[in-house]
């Protein structure tokens, strides 16, 4: 569908036409099971394109809107294209805060898109690959499209707000102001998920020790249970971790097992793997979020495993307080055995969200797509017996 220029209600609106779709951050096969905070989308709805371009166009633009449910962003879908078909340029997508109803400080990026993605017509682009963003419920943020010089990236906008959902009150900017929506607001949908703490001792000041992976000098694989008391799907995982040696060149996998009669059961699926060359000799959370869709089972229990290859120095960090959420009444497991968290359980984080019209019954995980997260530890850690 050719999109035309057309002058916008409130903004001289400076036409391109399409863009290229990137590599960074886009055409995730991921789903979300969550709530749509924001949709105009629907390509037969445009009433013209706005050129990103810093210098010929009116870029940055941005478009508002409130995280009315749900606290986690979880997907962005955007309308764009571009009018150069031979652009070597890109653009940006980013998450900013709200100040005073404007655009304000960048929160998080959430995707790049180069030029030789796009093409002359609109088309949708999903970016839904980034690592799910925490949201504070009822607060206004901002999507931000930002453009670079040689870019001839555009994106869609519309002035019918009819059948909408949480465009209405809203506002969109670009570099020539602020205003409302009922001047034409850019083409977009967000899609935010309510999040479950499953599992989570991960705070850092309550590590009592770390205990080295390593399955030679170590006690790995080393493993923590928790607990799904409804079918929900596998969001997160976090993993306190560290590394003794500099210099050390192993890695280590993190994987979801079953449980077994309360000891970690079968393989199910990888959730990352992770180098040592990434971690430092200080303990940090290690975040694993850009693994596909896993379903967890009501009722169920199951165990995130850290295994680690023999030239590897990663430590995993426990601790004694098991005050956190799902953490009392679980087990931990080494080469030594397996414990009651009263132990002393490794320390980790683990979250799931609601699926939207789910029934009591939900397949054991599915399909998973890998990520090399890139990050490992090993270490000497004390050889807990309990």
């Amino acid at each position: 569908m050719p999109v035309n220029q057309s002058p916008a209600t409130c903004a001289i609106r400076v036409a391109i036409a399409t863009f290229v779709l990137g590599f960074t951050c886009i055409a995730s096969t991921m789903t979300y099971a969550g709530t749509v905070a924001y949709d105009n989308l629907d390509l037969f709805r445009s009433n013209g394109v706005d050129s990103i371009n810093p210098t010929i166009g009116v870029g940055p633009m941005a478009d508002s809107f409130t995280a009315s449910a749900g606290n986690r962003l979880t997907d962005i879908k955007l309308d764009l294209s571009r009018a150069n078909l031979g652009s070597t340029g890109n653009l940006t997508v980013s998450l900013l805060s709200d100040n005073g109803s404007k655009p304000g400080s960048t929160v998080a990026t959430l995707g790049t898109l180069n030029d030789n993605a796009l093409g002359s017509t609109l088309r949708t682009y999903d970016f839904s690959n980034f690592a799910p963003v925490n949201l504070i419920t009822g607060s206004r943020y901002w999507i931000q499209v930002e453009g670079s010089a040689n870019s001839s990236a555009s994106w869609s906008w519309s002035s019918n707000l009819s059948g909408t959902t949480g465009v209405v009150g809203e506002r969109y900017a670009n570099k020539l102001g602020v205003y409302p929506n009922i001047g034409g607001p850019y083409q977009m949908q967000v899609t935010t998920a309510t999040y479950n703490s499953l599992y989570d001792n991960s705070a850092l000041a309550k590590s009592s020790g770390v205990d080295s992976i390593n399955p030679v000098n170590g006690l790995g694989p080393i493993a923590d249970s928790f607990f799904s008391s409804k079918a929900q799907q596998l969001s997160d995982v976090k993993l306190d971790l560290s590394r003794t040696n500099l210099g050390s060149t192993g890695n280590l996998t993190v994987s979801l097992l079953s449980d077994n009669g309360s000891k970690p059961g079968s393989f199910l699926t990888n959730l990352g793997t992770i180098s040592d060359s990434l971690l430092d000799s200080t303990l940090k959370l290690v975040d694993l979020s850009g693994f596909g869709t896993i379903y967890l089972a009501a009722n169920a229990r199951y165990w995130i495993q850290v295994a680690a290859s023999s030239g590897s120095s990663a430590n995993w960090s426990w601790s004694t307080d098991t005050s956190g959420p799902g953490v009392a009444g679980e087990r931990y497991s080494n080469k030594l055995g397996v414990y009651p968290n009263s132990g002393g359980p490794y320390q980790m984080q683990v979250s799931a969200m609601d699926i939207i019209g789910a029934s009591a019954s939900v397949p054991e995980p599915g399909s998973i797509v890998l990520l090399a997260v890139g990050i490992a530890a090993y270490g000497f850690g004390r050889h807990r017996m309990v």
